[in-house]
């Protein structure tokens, strides 16, 4: 089992590593800190997170030379964090940095290849550096088929004993969760899973969601399973009430490009459960 956290040392808001080492450390885990910078980018630019001797006014830096002095920095910053997190909680397992020049989906891929049963612990906002803008998460994730959990930047890592499962009762979609028996053997925790209905369509999906039930019993074990049919005319808007009602302590989204349920499952609906709900949010873009 590995953790890979992508670092966020660049960027201004709280960083979300602290949150990766501790879900590590839960799950006794093989820990790897990532750092991919993009070789297209200026990297010579100078920023507040440099130190006044790294860049030489008025000196132009080739993109090799640029790229090998950023390393050096986030090298030095990410060695700066760790020491400081491993220690104040004796951090039991070891940690290794990976910071390269590169694209980030190629690097991800690569770690998911030497270690299949990986867990990718990314911020849920772009830190600036390795992701511009929030749709970059969102492709790396697609594009490098990690199971990513999203971090929204200051969450505390708090055990996965609840969590919420949003699913299409009326599809045979089970299997595709046989790939988490390593996370539910980590957490034994209770997977709430739920769908959506209006008034008219209530009925015969909460006996659907008994049939399913039966069915995820067994499939999800060891974890627990509850099955609830929630009434509402928009399915982001239901969810997100009943996530703030209930404080799960993670959601799980899961988008397969050729499944019925897709019309639910899209990048615009996973970013705003996140804003409007402040919890991890673990998402898998199945292809």
């Amino acid at each position: 089992m590995r953790t890979i956290i992508i670092s966020d040392v660049r960027g201004s808001a709280q960083s979300i590593i602290p949150y990766g080492l501790n879900l590590a450390r839960a799950m006794d885990s093989k820990v790897v800190v990532l750092h991919v910078i993009d070789p297209r980018s200026n990297q010579a630019k100078y920023s507040s997170y440099s130190d006044s001797q790294s860049l030489t006014p008025g000196e132009p830096l080739g993109h090799v030379e640029s790229s090998e002095k950023e390393i050096t920095l986030v090298n030095t910053e990410l060695d700066k964090l760790l020491s400081r997190e491993t220690s104040s909680v004796n951090y039991p397992l070891k940690v290794d940095t990976v910071v390269k020049a590169g694209s980030i989906e190629d690097e991800v891929e690569k770690l998911i290849a030497e270690e299949t049963s990986s867990l990718v612990v990314v911020s849920a906002e772009a830190d600036g550096t390795i992701f511009e803008e929030k749709s970059e998460i969102y492709d790396m994730i697609k594009g490098s088929k990690a199971m990513c959990i999203l971090v929204p930047p200051g969450k505390e890592f708090r055990e996965y004993k609840k969590i919420l499962l949003p699913v299409d009762f009326e599809s045979d979609e089970l299997e595709r969760y046989s790939d988490l028996r390593f996370f539910f053997e980590a957490f034994d925790p209770t997977v709430n899973a739920v769908s959506v209905a209006d008034k008219k369509d209530y009925m015969e999906l909460e006996l659907k969601s008994n049939s399913w039930k039966k069915v995820a019993e067994r499939t999800l074990l060891p974890a627990k399973v509850k099955a609830n049919v929630l009434k509402g005319e928009d399915y982001t808007e239901a969810l997100i009430k009943y996530s703030n009602r209930n404080e799960p302590d993670l959601i799980m989204l899961f988008q397969h490009k050729k499944n019925l349920f897709k019309k639910n499952f899209k990048t615009d609906m996973v970013e705003t459960i996140i804003e409007k709900t402040n919890i991890p949010t673990l998402y898998f873009y199945r292809k």
